[in-house]
């Protein structure tokens, strides 16, 4: 079942060697898992493009992205090899011995392993291995550190913690973080001077906005999983409050999540007598999303917590005005730059009051344009490539 090494050499052979060799490893890129999925398809993009050569280690149920992961053959995608294991147990967990088999006979092809979340069995042996052969490794907690996150399911982090993690926290040579806020987090739990704070990027296509309707009010859009974590009954409650008041407004809900979830929240909106207005978009990608956006006026996301928020940075890239909760690890660049607003958790009638003001059209139309050189100055492809590069040779020369 193992992928035999010769595979591996001819697909080196067949490319040309570049400077740096890194491998990516993480529990899944399926883009319906969220922001982490997303975070390594725009890193490998930007990579392979600065000449850097990249592989994705990665695990996979049957028949999702290879008809036999039996034969775990690598499919190339953005100018790299995405390599699939089946994984034996836990959808979040990712059990694989086959990956592991892998990284054991695999890891000193490369010259440094970026590794994705913590709490999954392909980051810890990723870590592992790379320890055993004194190759260097990047931790990306991904939010998983965050105070909101270790409060869910508490006492197992806690013993997980203290008897894996740690180890491998302090052996990484460095902890790649995506603002200052989830870095500011990790003071009691990673070595001292370990966070780099490199921002993700976005690349979608140039948005043209959509043209109003007359009557439609202002078009909300929630683009995000479809999560306890996001908020999204805040918002609907919002929505509620603003058709009382009488100020028109429609919501498109763009997601997927968990199916009693989801119909939870149908439930919700039929309770609000919101089905006029909310629209259940499901999961979007590619052309579909950059429609959403274009034909959006505000994106709106009250989450309990949010690392970074890619989702958020989507809309900027849009020139969207955003409207975020204070919970976010963007919301003071956003207040400050004036790309937006954050609002407290759990506050409807503040939210209700938020959007209501973008109904002027002068203060939308210039929070769009501040949202979009917010997303220039921070958050382009070019600005991302070269911070990774940076990252990785001096961690490299230094080993």
């Amino acid at each position: 079942m193992i992928l035999r090494s010769d595979i591996k050499n001819k697909i080196f052979k067949g490319r040309k060697r570049k400077s740096i060799r890194v491998l990516h490893v993480i529990r899944s890129i399926d883009p319906s898992t969220g922001g982490p999925a997303f975070a390594v398809a725009q890193m490998v993009k930007v990579l392979s493009a600065r000449g850097v050569s990249v592989d994705v280690a990665t695990t996979a149920l049957p028949g999702k992205y290879n008809s036999d992961l039996s034969k775990m053959r690598p499919v190339i995608q953005d100018g790299a090899c995405h390599y699939y294991f089946p994984k034996q147990a836990g959808e979040t967990w990712s059990l694989s011995l086959p990956l592991w088999h892998w990284l054991k006979r695999n890891i000193r092809n490369y010259d440094l392993v970026h590794i994705i979340g913590v709490f999954t069995f392909p980051a810890f042996m990723a870590a592992h291995e790379a320890k055993k052969a004194n190759i260097p490794y990047i931790i990306k907690p991904a939010g998983t550190l965050d105070t909101y996150s270790l409060t869910q399911k508490a006492w197992r982090k806690k013993i997980y913690y203290h008897a894996f993690l740690k180890g491998v926290l302090d052996c990484a040579s460095a902890i790649h973080t995506t603002s200052q806020s989830e870095c500011d987090q990790l003071v009691s739990l990673v070595k001292e001077d370990a966070c780099v704070v490199i921002p993700l990027s976005v690349m979608l296509p140039e948005i043209i906005p959509a043209e109003q309707k007359d009557g439609n009010g202002l078009r909300l859009l929630f683009l995000s999983r479809i999560h306890p974590k996001k908020g999204l009954p805040v918002l609907l409650e919002a929505l509620s409050i603003l058709r009382h008041r009488g100020i028109p407004a429609t919501l498109t809900i763009a997601g997927d999540g968990p199916g009693e979830y989801v119909s939870e929240m149908k439930r919700l909106v039929n309770t609000y007598a919101l089905h006029d207005l909310v629209k259940f978009a499901g999961f979007v990608n590619d052309e579909a999303k950059v429609r959403l956006l274009g034909e959006a006026d505000l994106f709106v996301l009250p989450s309990y917590q949010e690392n970074f928020g890619i989702a958020v940075v989507e809309a900027m890239s849009a020139g969207l005005p955003v409207i975020v909760s204070d919970q976010l690890a963007l919301a003071d660049e956003i207040v400050e730059s004036g790309a937006g607003v954050a609002v407290p958790v759990d506050m409807p009638e503040v939210l209700a009051d938020e959007i209501a003001a973008f109904i002027d059209v002068d203060y939308l139309k210039q929070t769009g344009i501040r949202a979009k050189e917010l997303f220039e100055k921070r958050f382009t492809a070019d600005r991302l490539g070269q911070q990774l590069v940076e990252l990785y040779k001096s961690i490299i020369s230094n080993q």
